[in-house]
């Protein structure tokens, strides 16, 4: 009971200390309409947020890897505790506009939705690394398919699987690949659609 208290309490000041930071880059009339904002949103009532697109687990997830490496169990459970939590990514929000779109009863539950999001991306690459270098390919191109398909915007992420699908004669993955690689931001998207014309050109020939 203690720890979900001193929980809530960090959220909420962690959620205070943004917005005073971002005040602080703002004219007086900027500051004015964000804390009117600010106000509106803390009387927003409740919406759903089912609507929002939560991240799940694939059925198979290899988390038994027998590493040489002494942070892969870590790794490995870190990513079990994620499973059946909710996870979602919410970096193109501000606070004020969670609160006003899904109500400020709901932003706590959102703001640790988050943050397991955050958790969930790092952990990925970090164990993903790990398979690559002991040569646990097919687990490591695993752990970045679910990174891309949960919206990683890692350009090394998307290279890594083209070259692994094109080694794997994988076109139906290339070609996801390039449908995730549209939502990419334009200065990410440009090289990695690039690299995957190439393969699924290069396959294209090869199976004529």
């Amino acid at each position: 009971m203690k720890f979900a208290i001193l929980t809530s309490v960090v959220l909420f000041g962690f959620i205070i200390q943004r917005a005073i930071r971002r005040s602080n880059h703002m004219t007086e009339k900027e500051k004015r309409e964000f804390w009117e904002r600010e106000a509106r949103a803390e009387h927003t009532p409740p919406s759903s947020i089912e609507n929002l697109k939560w991240i799940h687990f694939p059925e198979k997830l290899p988390l038994d890897i027998k590493c040489s490496s002494s942070k892969a169990k870590s790794l490995e459970d870190t990513l079990s505790s994620l499973k059946g939590k909710r996870i979602v990514d919410l970096s193109s929000y501000s606070n004020t506009e969670l609160k006003l779109t899904y109500g400020t009863e709901n932003i706590t539950i959102l703001s640790k939705a988050d943050s397991n999001y955050l958790v969930l991306m790092r952990t990925l690459d970090s164990l993903a690394e790990i398979y690559k270098k002991e040569g646990f390919d097919d687990e490591n191109a695993a752990l970045l398919q679910f990174a891309v398909d949960s919206g990683s915007e890692s350009v090394q992420h998307f290279e890594e699987l083209a070259e692994y699908y094109f080694q794997h004669e994988n076109i139906k993955a290339l070609r996801h690949l390039q449908e995730l690689s549209q939502d990419l931001p334009n200065n990410r998207q440009a090289a990695v659609s690039s690299k995957l014309d190439g393969y699924l050109n290069l396959m294209e020939i090869f199976n004529d």
